[in-house]
């Protein structure tokens, strides 16, 4: 008997690994329409170039593009870095923590950073670097600007501004609390010309209202921030890591709502170093994508289909990539540990001349209280992707497939399948005798792709035959 097989949605590392669960890794889904001849396909995430090497190398913390400068954060330097990806050093920055960078409406603009108590401005029509150290002033730990105010939270309540559009004045006497509950502030964003101050159990937020001192507050609700890294904005809303480990997005109102799934917030749960967990966004094609790295795992958000998926890179359980900022027409990624930056594009089929491992994990297949006898698996695949080269791997790109008959502690031997040369549009994956299932377990297959060419994955059928019970 054929039988169409589920193609997973999304990834939700179930609880005890025998429950089974789709996966995807890095990969996404796209809905095709009721006009398309499947639903749905599943396809590989984009790759990345190089675009600059920072001198000094270490983890690329934070990015600010203005015009044809994109000023950019890294170890323990401070760097711009023009159109040709050409990088100068311009300072250091002798800090270890999460960097904030803010711009105001000043002509020339400058640019605020702020990382664990340290604070400096650059002037944009110079380049020049200067420290900003207030006497009485508490060390600020994070930066929002909100009508050309810089936000400079201390490390407890209090928050100074500076003044309009001059990032190194601050009047000591220009300061409030976010009082409402007795909780430190963790991080102050800016989302809708509000300043949101994310607390550990609490969030403020507060608007300029005009007078002696502009800022009043608008709201609060008892929603606080886990890590102040995990606050990123995408698609227009404001998504970050509750302190009760969930996901939460706000989509203007005030509030969040949860979007994580289990696994999401198990990964959260289980990670030794939570306040260090960071995120990122960024959009392609339509889709606008939120990403979480923690301590060897990194999960993504597709605000347009609503599901979360998983991203590794080469040698590593997490993503390559801490932070994403859009730069003179393109995506600029900084990666977590080499002082590299790089250009995201659909176009580009490897991270840096390393492959993409694209795994498509199927939901669970049983007929309980029946056993089951597998005699054919058929993938419907985008074929014919072979590229015009000498490399055998990416001339004639194959697939992997495999399988489990216990909920992924095990696996089979892997097989091979031919997806097509270039052009080789009609070449069907298929694999025969593939075994049978004893009752009351179910079989979870596997397809798993390097190649360094397109892949997509629209649908699946098994024959399959029931056993007695």
């Amino acid at each position: 008997m054929l039988k169409t097989i589920q193609l997973p949605i999304r990834s939700n590392r179930t609880k005890f690994s025998v429950e089974g669960a789709g996966r995807i890794v890095n990969g996404y889904i796209e809905n095709l329409g009721q006009d398309a001849s499947m639903p749905y396909g599943i396809y590989c995430m984009p790759g990345f170039s190089d675009f600059a090497t920072l001198s000094g190398g270490g983890k690329v913390r934070a990015q600010l593009a203005i015009g044809g400068k994109l000023y950019v954060v890294a170890d323990r330097s401070v760097y711009v870095v023009d159109t040709s990806g050409s990088a100068t050093i311009i300072g250091g920055f002798p800090t270890d923590g999460p960097v904030y960078m803010g711009t105001n409406r000043r002509e020339p603009q400058q640019i605020g950073i702020v990382s664990d108590g340290l604070y400096k401005v650059i002037d944009t029509s110079t380049d020049d670097v200067t420290d900003i150290d207030i006497v009485g002033l508490d060390p600020p730990q994070s930066l929002a600007v909100v009508d050309g105010y810089g936000i400079l939270p201390g490390p407890g309540d209090k928050w100074h501004i500076t003044t309009a559009d001059d990032f190194t004045a601050v009047s000591l006497l220009d300061f409030a609390s976010a009082e409402s509950k007795p909780d430190r502030i963790i991080r102050v964003v800016e989302f809708n010309n509000e300043a949101w101050f994310f607390g550990a159990v609490s969030t403020e937020t507060w608007r300029n209202t005009g007078g002696s001192f502009p800022f009043s507050r608008t709201n609060q609700f008892p929603i606080g921030c886990l890590a102040a890294g995990s606050v990123a904005i995408a698609d227009d809303k404001l998504i970050w890591i509750a302190d009760d480990r969930t996901v939460r997005i706000s989509a203007g109102g005030y509030g969040g709502q949860e979007i994580s799934n289990p696994g999401v917030v198990r990964s959260i749960e289980d990670d030794a170093n939570q306040a260090d967990i960071t995120a990122s966004s960024y959009s392609f094609q339509g889709h606008h994508f939120y990403t979480i790295n923690g301590t060897g795992y990194s999960w993504q958000y597709d605000l347009k289909e609503r599901v979360w998926s998983e991203r590794t890179s080469k040698n590593l359980s997490r993503w390559r990539i801490d932070n994403v900022t859009e730069f003179a027409g393109n995506l600029v990624a900084g990666d977590y540990a080499n002082g590299k930056l790089y250009t995201m594009a659909q176009s580009d089929l490897t991270e840096a001349g390393n492959p993409i491992d694209w795994i498509v994990q199927f939901p669970p297949v049983l007929a309980h209280p029946h056993g089951l006898t597998f005699d054919a698996l058929y993938l419907n695949m985008l074929s014919g992707v072979g590229l015009n080269t000498t490399d055998s791997a990416n001339l004639n790109p194959k697939i992997m497939i495999d399988w489990s008959d216990d909920g992924g502690q095990t696996w089979s031997e892997q097989r091979l399948n031919e997806v097509g040369k270039l052009g080789e549009t009609q070449t069907t994956v298929e694999e025969f005798a593939l075994g049978s299932l004893e009752r009351a377990n179910a079989r979870t297959f596997r397809a798993r792709m390097t190649a360094d060419v397109r892949k997509g994955l629209f649908g699946a059928t098994a024959s399959i035959e029931a056993l007695a019970a």
